[in-house]
């Protein structure tokens, strides 16, 4: 699929998803065992806490995804932008949420996250301390946020990367405090 294609195909589906309520976070179409539409939706309001991103219990519904798929199918049917057969599938983008656009990583701001980046990134010199070696990889906390770059903060070791060096970010929370959370949640509805 042309990138051209691939860009209205987003700006139409993202226009249905925005419309019901949601964000689309993230479009996928890629060959698999046949050709896949995956759409990863989410409340654009959910409350984010810094050590494990959104909170468990907060995300779209089984019930959700399916009325979006419904939607978004007869879009499709209607619009004629796939020229062959395909499957569409609609879910979360779950913990390890990707983070795409400048607004998500604002969002997210304090949370963990590890990013892949094109080239080695250097880490900011602190005197007294020994730099480590520039890294294309890099898990720790999102730190700031600017109109060009993010810092990533990996043991107290500085890493500003600019957003066209990032190849690919998602949140990373620790697991061990997410799901204290989520069984907190649970306990507080009664399951």
């Amino acid at each position: 699929m042309s990138q051209s294609t691939q860009r209205k195909l987003y700006e139409l589906i993202e226009s249905l998803v925005e419309d019901a309520g949601f964000e689309l976070v993230e479009l996928e179409y890629q060959r698999e065992q046949g050709w896949v539409l995956r759409l990863y939706i989410e409340r654009p309001d959910l409350p984010v806490i810094k050590e494990i991103g959104v909170a468990p219990g907060q995300g779209v519904t089984l019930d959700e995804c399916s009325d979006i798929s419904r939607q978004v199918s007869a879009l499709l049917d209607v619009e004629d932008v796939i020229p062959h057969q395909y499957t569409l599938q609609v879910s979360s983008p779950g913990v390890q949420r990707p983070l795409r656009k400048e607004q998500d990583f604002q969002r997210f701001c304090g949370c963990r996250v590890r990013v892949k980046t094109y080239e080695p990134i250097p880490a900011e010199e602190q005197e007294g301390k020994k730099t480590p070696k520039p890294s294309r990889n890099m898990l720790g906390d999102l730190a700031e946020v600017t109109d060009t770059a993010l810092v990533v903060d990996v043991r107290g070791n500085h890493f500003h990367v600019p957003f066209d060096k990032v190849a690919r970010a998602h949140l990373d929370p620790d697991m061990d405090l997410w799901m204290q959370a989520a069984k907190k949640v649970r306990s507080d509805k009664g399951e």
